[in-house]
């Protein structure tokens, strides 16, 4: 079995994730993965839970989330790594990041309707959980319900962007993601650089403030890993890696610690990290 190695992009039952944040750590750890980083969708819930479990079985869990922004017809995602998740503004923030996204489901489901496929807000909320609502829900109840016979076929239909049924976020933009995660002292990486068609998307972040790249990625090929290496050594920025872990239950292929990142991209990371921590702290007591 492959022992050590850090997977740095998971999502849970918190969002669209399948197993609870105890169970991702559990799985990591018989994975004998030597740190991970939960990464939910606009919500911060599952994280104490998950470092908890890390605590009990020798696991560093790195607190964190990944903010959902558009830009044009792009979607652009934000991840931000050693957020203080426990701070009132931020949680307040967030908890209204996921009731737009509730508005959202709402008019999705008014959409669906209005071609005939109908589906109820409490058939969407059995299968989210606890979890904030998103798209991938939806998606489900389609396929429980027989509309479709597959999770991708819900969004091919249906749910994709730009398909019939599709209702854009409301905007955010991936300059608010960024300010967010620096404000509340975190690291901001661009998650999956790879899914943006538009790459001048990509260099006009750096200029806002972006701190990392996720250059390694479950659906980014080794030409395009090493490509975003280049990039953000050229332009001093941090690398990080993680497989986007979602789990089966809405039709995703993506597995846990694959790929499986070396633990120095990590260190690299956390030291990031705790030299801007420093240089905070310095500051305050020069000012």
């Amino acid at each position: 079995m492959e022992t050590g190695g850090v997977d740095l992009h998971i999502h849970t039952t918190a969002s669209d994730g399948s197993l609870t944040p105890s169970q991702v750590v559990e799985a990591a750890a018989r994975m004998k993965i030597s740190a991970l980083a939960i990464t939910d969708h606009d919500n911060l819930s599952g994280i104490s839970e998950a470092l908890k479990t890390g605590e009990r079985l020798g696991i560093e869990v790195v607190p964190g989330l990944e903010i959902s922004t558009e830009e044009g017809k792009e979607e652009i995602h934000i991840l931000g790594y050693f957020v203080d998740y426990q701070a009132g503004w931020l949680n307040k923030l967030v908890n209204g990041l996921q009731k737009k996204r509730e508005e959202r489901i709402r008019k999705i489901l008014i959409k669906l309707a209005n071609l005939g496929v109908y589906l109820q807000e409490d058939d969407v909320r059995e299968v989210a959980g606890k979890g904030s609502l998103g798209r991938p829900h939806v998606a489900k109840v389609l396929l429980n319900k027989g509309y479709v016979s597959s999770i991708s076929e819900a969004f091919r239909r249906y749910l994709g962007n730009y398909a019939p049924a599709y209702v854009p976020r409301q905007h955010i933009t991936a300059a608010q993601a960024v300010s967010i995660i620096r404000k509340a002292q975190g690291v901001a990486v661009l998650a999956h650089p790879g899914f943006i068609k538009d790459e001048r998307r990509i260099t006009e972040l750096f200029g806002l403030g972006i701190q990392g790249i996720e250059c390694w990625h479950s659906e980014q090929d080794g030409d395009i890993s090493r490509k975003y290496v280049k990039l953000a050594r050229r332009h001093g920025l941090v690398v990080t890696g993680g497989s986007d872990f979602h789990g089966r239950q809405f039709g995703s292929n993506r597995q846990l610690g694959k790929p499986r990142v070396d633990e120095v991209v990590y260190e690299e990371l956390r030291a990031f990290y705790l030299g801007m921590r420093a240089k905070e702290v310095n500051y305050k007591l020069g000012s």
